[in-house]
C-alpha cells in the first residue's frame, strides 16, 4: 500500500473515529429526551453507518466528485421523501408524530420512536462531522456543549417525566463525545494517536458503567431539578399562581372594603410546637394606593433561589437573635397555588415532593416553580419573635442604636404616604402613637385599633372617591382583618416607623401540636421594621393574640457587655410634617403622589455607639441535629469548579515555555523548540510529506525570522545528536509568538496544558 494511500486510509479512520465519539453521545441523549424509550443499540448502529457514508464520500472523492457525491446523496434523500421509499418518510412521519405527542396525542410517538432515533443520529453525525476538522476544534467543542444544554433545556418541556433518564446516565453517556473532542483536539497540525487510548478508555466506562434505566445520582439529580426550576421561573418568567386574599372570600381582588365570605375548605395541616401561634406569610405590599395595596418591587423575574446572599438581607438573617429556633410541618390537605407559607425569619426549607426548590421575590414572597398540592410536605426552621416577648423587646432596645445595613433602603420603601390623606388622620396617629420608642408607638397604635373599633365580616364598601384608610379611621370603625391591617400600616408610616401590608394564613397549635387551617384562617396583618432588629409582626385585628406566642417565650443569652443607650425619641414638637412629592406612576397608570416622614427611630448622621459599648451580636443558631439542613449539591459543584479553576490556572503558570526555559538550563533549547511547533502547528504551519526539518525551517524564514538557524540545530540535534542551545529556539519562540493570533495562542495553550509533549 502506497504512502498517499495509507495516509488517506488514517485520516479517514480518524474523522470516522471522531465523528462517531462526538454523535452518538448528542444522538444518545437527544433521542432518549424524545422518545422516552430505550433503543440504545439502533443508536449506536445509525450514527456508526451514517459516520461511515459521510467519512467514504469525503475521503474516498476529490474536488468536484467529492461535491458531486455529496449532492447525489441529498437528492437521493429528497427522492426518498417524495416516493415513500426509503427513512426519509417515515422520518417526516416521526417528526408529525412528536408534534402530536407535544399536543397531548401520546401514542403516535410510539410507532415512530425508532424513525424518530434514525434521523437524530443522522443530524447528529452531519453537524458533528462538519465540525470535526483538524482547525476547528473551538467550533466543535462549543457546538457539543451547545446541543448537550439544548437537550437538557428540552427535556423539561417535552411531556416526559423531568428524568426520562437518570443523570447519571446523562454524564456517562457524554464521554465518548469528550474522548472524541480529545481526539480532535490531538490533530491540531497534525494527527497523533496519543489521545487514541483515553478515547477508547472514556468510551468504555460510558458502556461498561452504563446503569440500569432509571438509577439516579441523587446529588446531580437534585441539582438538574434546581437548575431546571431556576430556568423557567427565574429566566423564562414562567406564569404562576400566587395566594389571594379575595380567592379566599376576603374582600374583593384588587380593592379594599366590602363584606367578606370566607370559605370553609381546608388548605393545609401545620404541625410543630404545642401552643405556637404562627403568621404564615404568603405574600407583602409595599404601595398603598388609597384604594389597594400593591407589590411594586417584584416583577415576576426578580426572582432568586433561597440560599443566596440576597436572602440574609431579606429574611432578617443579617441580623442573628439569640432565641431558640423551632420547626415546624405544613402537610397541603387540598391542591393550591404556588405560595409557599412560611413565617418570616426563615433559617431552612426541606420539601418531600419533586419540582419544589425554593424561590424568592424581593418582597421576600416564598413560592415553588409548580402549584402545590394535596399530600405535599415540606418542613420550616424559623427564629420566632413576638412583640409581646419581653425578651424580643430586651433584644429591640439592646439593638435600637446600632448602624443598620439595610435601614435606609427599607425606608425608602417602606414609609411613603400618599399625598391625598387626611391631615386629621396624621393627627389621630400622632395622638394615639404617644410618646417612646418606635415600638411602644406601634404597640400603641395596635392596641388603640384593637380596643376601639370593631371586627365584622359585614363590612361596608368603600363610597365613590374617598381613601379607605382615612373612611375606615374616622367614619366606618369596623371591619376585618384587611382594614385593620391597611390602617394600622398606614398609622406607623405617619410616625416614621417603616411598614408593610402582609397577608397569609394565622394558626395557633393545639395542646397537641397539631393546626388544620381552613380558608377561613386567611388573614391580614403589619410588619414593622425597626432599627438594628428587623422585621416584626403586628396584628391589629381584634379577637388575634397581636403576634404573642401563647405558650412559650424565648430567653436571650446574657450579654456580658453594657447595653448602649438608646436613641432618644423626638419629641412631640419634632413630629414630621407631611410634604407631597411625586410618585412614579403605578401599575394602575395613574401617578400617585406621596409623602415621606422622617422615621422616628432613623439613627442620626453619626449612631455607631462606642465599640467597647457595642453589644456581642450573636451568631444564627444552629438548629437541632434532626432539623439540620443538608449542604445544597450546587455547593459541592462550584467547589469542584473552582477547584479545577485554580488547577488550570497553575497549569498554565507553571507550563510557561519561558519560565520552564528558566527552572531547567539543561534542556532549556528542546523546552523552546516544543512551543515553538506547538505553535507553529496550532496557527497551520505543518511540515509537508517527506520535507526535512531543515527544508521546513527555510521555507518558514521568510514569514518567522530566525526559523531556518533553529530548525538547522533542531535537524542536528535529531540526526547528529547535537545539544540544542536556548539562543535560536529562544528568539523564534518571540518571532512565533509575536505573530501568533488569539485563537492560535489558546490552541497552543490548550495542547500544551492537555497534551504537553504534543
Amino acid at each position: 500500500m502506497s504512502r498517499p494511500l495509507k495516509k488517506r486510509l488514517f485520516d479517514a479512520v480518524w474523522d470516522f473515529a471522531v465523528t462517531a465519539l462526538c454523535a452518538v453521545s448528542i444522538a444518545m441523549l437527544w433521542s432518549l429526551t424524545l422518545t422516552g424509550e430505550g433503543g440504545r443499540a439502533g443508536i449506536v448502529l445509525s450514527v456508526c453507518l451514517c459516520s461511515l457514508i459521510v467519512t467514504a464520500v469525503d475521503h474516498g472523492l476529490e474536488g468536484r466528485f467529492r461535491t458531486l457525491g455529496f449532492l447525489v446523496l441529498a437528492a437521493l434523500l429528497v427522492v426518498s421523501g417524495f416516493t415513500r421509499i426509503g427513512p426519509v418518510y417515515d422520518w417526516i412521519q416521526s417528526l408529525r408524530a412528536l408534534l402530536l405527542h407535544w399536543q397531548g396525542l401520546r401514542g403516535a410517538l410510539s410507532v415512530y420512536a425508532s424513525d424518530l432515533r434514525a434521523l437524530i443520529a443522522c443530524l447528529a453525525v452531519v453537524t458533528m462531522y462538519t465540525q470535526t476538522r483538524d482547525d476547528a476544534f473551538g467550533t466543535a467543542a462549543f457546538s457539543f456543549v451547545l446541543l448537550v444544554f439544548g437537550c437538557f433545556v428540552l427535556r423539561q418541556y417535552t411531556g416526559l417525566p423531568i428524568h426520562a433518564f437518570s443523570i447519571r446516565e446523562g454524564v456517562l453517556l457524554l464521554l465518548p463525545g469528550i474522548g472524541g473532542l480529545l481526539m480532535n483536539l490531538s490533530a491540531n497540525g497534525g494527527r497523533t494517536l496519543r489521545a487514541v487510548p483515553a478515547a477508547a478508555l472514556l468510551t468504555a466506562l460510558a458502556f461498561f458503567l452504563m446503569p440500569s434505566q432509571g438509577t439516579t445520582l441523587e446529588p446531580m439529580e437534585r441539582l438538574a431539578r434546581d437548575a431546571s426550576d431556576f430556568l423557567q421561573t427565574a429566566v423564562l418568567r414562567t406564569e404562576r399562581e400566587g395566594f389571594s386574599l379575595p380567592a379566599a372570600g376576603f374582600g374583593e381582588s384588587g380593592r379594599l372594603g366590602g363584606a367578606a365570605r370566607p370559605g370553609q375548605g381546608r388548605v393545609f395541616r401545620v404541625s410543630g410546637p404545642a401552643g405556637e401561634s404562627l403568621y404564615l406569610r404568603g405574600y407583602t405590599c409595599d404601595a398603598y394606593t388609597g384604594t389597594s395595596w400593591e407589590d411594586t418591587l417584584s416583577d415576576g423575574g426578580a426572582l432568586f433561589a433561597l440560599g443566596g446572599s440576597g436572602r440574609d438581607a431579606l429574611f432578617d438573617l443579617d441580623k442573628p437573635l439569640p432565641l431558640q429556633p423551632e420547626t415546624v410541618t405544613v402537610h397541603l390537605l387540598a391542591d393550591g397555588s404556588s405560595t409557599v407559607f412560611a413565617p418570616q425569619r426563615l433559617l431552612t426549607y426541606t420539601p418531600e415532593g419533586d419540582e419544589m426548590g425554593l424561590y424568592y421575590t424581593e418582597a421576600a414572597e416564598l413560592f415553588v416553580p409548580r402549584n402545590l398540592i394535596q399530600g405535599d410536605e415540606y418542613h420550616i426552621t424559623y427564629v420566632p419573635v413576638s412583640a409581646d416577648d419581653p425578651a424580643v423587646r430586651e433584644l429591640i432596645a439592646e439593638r435600637s442604636g446600632l448602624q443598620d445595613s439595610r435601614w435606609a433602603v427599607v425606608t425608602d420603601r417602606y414609609l411613603t404616604v400618599p399625598a391625598h390623606m387626611s391631615m386629621d388622620v396624621y393627627e389621630l396617629a400622632y395622638q394615639k402613637a404617644g410618646t417612646g420608642s418606635p415600638l411602644e408607638k406601634a404597640l400603641s397604635l395596635r392596641d388603640y385599633l384593637k380596643k376601639e373599633f370593631t371586627y365584622t365580616l359585614n363590612g361596608a364598601e368603600l363610597p365613590s372617591g374617598q381613601d379607605f384608610v382615612t373612611w375606615f379611621l374616622l367614619t366606618e370603625k369596623k371591619g376585618y382583618c384587611t382594614y385593620f391591617a391597611s390602617a394600622l400600616t398606614m398609622l406607623c408610616r405617619m410616625n416614621g416607623i417603616p411598614a408593610r401590608y402582609v397577608a397569609g394564613y394565622h394558626a395557633v397549635l393545639n395542646a397537641d401540636g397539631q393546626a388544620e387551617v381552613t380558608q377561613s384562617n386567611a388573614h391580614a396583618w403589619t410588619e414593622i421594621y425597626l432599627n438594628g432588629f428587623g422585621w416584626l409582626a403586628l396584628d391589629g385585628t381584634p379577637g388575634s393574640d397581636g403576634g404573642t406566642r401563647s405558650a412559650r417565650t424565648a430567653t436571650p443569652r446574657p450579654s456580658a457587655t453594657p447595653t448602649p443607650t438608646p436613641t432618644p425619641a423626638p419629641t412631640a414638637e419634632s413630629r414630621p410634617s407631611p410634604s407631597p412629592s411625586p410618585l412614579p406612576t403605578n401599575a394602575a397608570g395613574s401617578s400617585q403622589g406621596t409623602s415621606t416622614p422622617s422615621p422616628s427611630a432613623r439613627p442620626s448622621a453619626a449612631p455607631s455607639p462606642d465599640p467597647s459599648n457595642a453589644p456581642t451580636l450573636c451568631p444564627t443558631p444552629v438548629p437541632a441535629p434532626d432539623s439540620k439542613e443538608p449542604i445544597h449539591p450546587l455547593f459541592w459543584l462550584l467547589l469542584i469548579l473552582l477547584v479545577l479553576i485554580v488547577l488550570f490556572i497553575l497549569r498554565v503558570i507553571f507550563t510557561q515555555p519561558i519560565r520552564r526555559a528558566d527552572a531547567h538550563p539543561d534542556k532549556a533549547g528542546q523546552i523552546l523548540m516544543d512551543a515553538d511547533l506547538r505553535l507553529l502547528k496550532a496557527m497551520g504551519q505543518k511540515r509537508r510529506a517527506g520535507e526535512t526539518w531543515t527544508a521546513f525551517g527555510q521555507r518558514l524564514e521568510e514569514s518567522f525570522p530566525g526559523a531556518d538557524p533553529a530548525f538547522r540545530q533542531y535537524s542536528a540535534s535529531i540526526y547528529g545528536r547535537e545539544s540544542l542551545t536556548r539562543e535560536e529556539a529562544e528568539a523564534l519562540y518571540r518571532t512565533v509568538q509575536a505573530k501568533a493570533g488569539p485563537f492560535a495562542k489558546l490552541r497552543a495553550l490548550f495542547a500544551r496544558v492537555f497534551l504537553p509533549k504534543g
